[in-house]
């Protein structure tokens, strides 16, 4: 007989019931939880605070988690939600319908960025502790391959023969760049290379090389070593549609 594999509602019996009135204690648990991963870190946070917090005992944020690990992929889980239905009504179709495959690829580029920085604090914890658990991984994989897509969906959408060579895999390379530098900067620091970049001009340098590389995706003067050749090009100024 096959070996039965433990699913995340197994570590966390009671994930279903959020919207029941049992789920109280949940969500004041979650909210007290993410104020003080914001404040103090969650390698620093503990089971005993994130309860008084909450107004509850221990032995009720067992019920709810098993530990703190269980604590974090509900916070992530609960922020994918909360993204994933900002994408979803970010590219309804027709939105976009007047706007550039370079104008729309770094619009999502720049909300990822802004999403991943007004969210440090739970990010953070989860590319910390990713590495460990798969569940966690699993999450931030899915907002980027979510995002993507809509992209890629809003381009195809649109035809315009200008973005004709704007294939789905480069947006998500874009995507990726952003995503990774917006992960490093929050992780390691954004002054790794001893310069450094605040959240603006970070999005900043990052329009500028979207820019660039779809712009050197579409020209037909490969260079000596078959690259690409990519012009110069200044900022594209942001939307304000989203």
């Amino acid at each position: 007989m096959a070996k039965k594999t433990r699913s995340r509602q197994d570590d966390d019996p009671l994930a279903r019931t959020r919207e029941a009135p049992a789920a109280l204690p949940r969500i004041s648990l979650l909210s007290a939880g993410e104020g003080i991963i914001r404040e103090k870190g969650f390698a620093r946070a503990t089971v005993e605070e994130i309860s008084a917090r909450a107004g509850v005992s221990t032995d009720v944020f067992h019920a709810h988690f098993t530990g703190k690990g269980a604590l974090l992929r509900a916070l992530c889980d609960r922020w994918i939600e909360q993204m994933s239905q900002i994408t979803e009504d970010a590219t309804r179709s027709g939105i976009w319908a007047t706007s550039t495959g370079p104008e729309v690829v770094d619009i999502a580029a720049r909300s990822a960025i802004d999403a991943i920085f007004e969210h440090a604090h739970v990010v953070r914890a989860v590319l910390a502790h990713g590495a460990t658990d798969p569940a966690l991984r699993g999450c931030l994989k899915k907002i980027g391959t979510l995002l993507a897509k809509r992209v890629a969906k809003v381009l195809k959408e649109n035809k315009r023969k200008e973005d004709a060579h704007i294939a789905e895999r480069h947006v998500s390379f874009c995507l990726l760049t952003a995503i990774a530098l917006a992960h490093h900067a929050i992780l390691v620091g954004a002054e790794s290379t001893g310069t450094p970049f605040d959240k603006d001009e970070l999005s900043s340098e990052v329009s500028a090389m979207i820019a660039a590389y779809l712009d050197g995706l579409g020209s037909s003067k490969p260079t000596i070593t078959g690259a690409r050749k990519v012009p110069s090009r200044g900022n594209i100024r942001a939307a304000t549609r989203v």
